[in-house]
C-alpha cells in the first residue's frame, strides 16, 4: 500500500503538478472533439439518473391511486408532470 501510494503520488506531481484544476473536465484539452463529448456525457447523466428515480417513485405512487378507468389516466398524467416539474 505504501508502495503504491508513493508512486501514485509523485506519478500525480510528475504529470499534473500545481495546473491541475479541481473539475476534472477543465483539465480536459480544447482542441480534442472527445473532449466536448466527454463534457456533454457529464451534464445528460444527472438528468438521467433524476429520470431512473423519479420513475420509479411514479409507478409506486400511482399504485396508491384510485383504479377508475378514465379518472386513473388523467390523474396518472397529472401526478407524473407534476412530479417532474417539481424537481425544478
Amino acid at each position: 500500500m505504501i508502495l503504491y501510494g508513493s508512486f501514485g503520488i509523485i506519478g500525480y506531481y510528475l504529470m499534473f503538478g500545481d495546473n491541475l484544476e479541481s473539475q476534472i473536465a477543465l483539465n480536459l484539452p480544447w482542441e480534442a472533439t472527445s473532449s466536448y463529448f466527454v463534457i456533454l456525457v457529464t451534464l445528460i447523466i444527472p438528468f438521467l439518473e433524476y429520470a431512473l428515480i423519479v420513475t420509479l417513485l411514479a409507478i409506486v405512487a400511482k399504485q396508491l391511486l384510485p383504479h377508475h378507468k378514465t379518472k386513473y389516466v388523467f390523474s396518472s398524467t397529472i401526478f407524473g408532470t407534476l412530479l417532474v416539474v417539481s424537481y425544478f
